[in-house]
């Protein structure tokens, strides 16, 4: 759930979405946003990841994207599942 000034937006099944509801609270409405496939949500990682790897596309994203995996990387190590 992300609350903003004007709305709302529901995300269901992140982080493998498919779809999401955009609810305004000026009157109440709603859209549902549809994108892609949760079953395929790995082959548009391997995509995203050939595009950067051939074009060096993203590469603004590159310090948040090891950012995120150290924090995940330490979490499993908390977890017990990483050695």
């Amino acid at each position: 759930m992300i609350a903003c000034e004007n709305g709302d937006i529901e995300v269901y099944n992140f982080p493998r979405a498919d779809h999401a509801t955009v609810t305004y609270t000026s009157d109440g409405h709603t859209d549902q946003i549809t994108c892609g496939e949760s079953s395929l949500a790995l082959n548009y990682e391997i995509c995203d990841m050939e595009e950067y790897v051939t074009n060096l596309s993203g590469e603004q994203n590159l310090e948040y994207i090891q950012d995120v995996r150290d924090v995940l990387t330490q979490v499993q190590k908390v977890w017990g599942k990483y050695e």
